[in-house]
């Protein structure tokens, strides 16, 4: 049996071979054989190391998001630790400022229970004390904004670092 390499690339007989496929180059199916089996051997080497390969930057993939999503709980950790921080610093400051209010109160003789003429916010010296919260609240946001977002962009410089050289970012 042969095999014409023409356009149909088909099975012919050698009585084929002599009338409508006589232009066409042939080979015998036994040839074919071993050439195509030896082609897909090549091609099957090709796709067990592309597997390998791919098989690699997956596990590296995994890696990295692993370690994201540990960098991740570790800040969710310090957001909880640092709004601890601020809630406990928050009610120290209160209790000052409280104690600091009830000192100017005795010092004027004035009780604790506001009268119909005392309508503004109490003050210490000239400074009210609703400023000095509301000026002491948006410090502790600050900083609590600035500890998260470097926290945060810092670890994730570090996983776009280590995935850009895994596979190629098109932008």
């Amino acid at each position: 049996m042969m095999f014409c390499y023409g356009y149909e690339q088909v099975v012919i007989c050698e009585g084929c071979r002599l009338s409508s496929h006589q232009s066409h180059k042939y080979g015998m199916i036994v040839d074919l054989a071993s050439a195509e089996r030896a082609r897909l051997r090549e091609i099957g080497q090709q796709c067990r190391a592309l597997s390998t390969a791919l098989q690699g930057r997956i596990d590296a993939l995994s890696a990295s998001s692993k370690k994201c999503a540990s960098a991740a709980y570790s800040v969710k950790q310090e957001i909880t630790r640092e709004f601890d921080r601020a809630r406990a610093a928050l009610l120290e400051r209160e209790q000052q400022l409280t104690a600091e209010v009830e000192q100017i109160m005795q010092v004027r003789g004035e009780t604790g229970t506001p009268t119909h003429t005392q309508t503004q916010a109490p003050t210490i010296g000239t400074i009210h004390v609703h400023s000095l919260l509301s000026a002491f609240l948006e410090c502790m946001y600050l900083h609590m904004f600035l500890v998260f977002h470097t926290s945060f962009i810092g670890d994730c410089r570090l996983l776009s670092v280590h995935s850009s050289s895994l596979l190629p970012i098109h932008r």
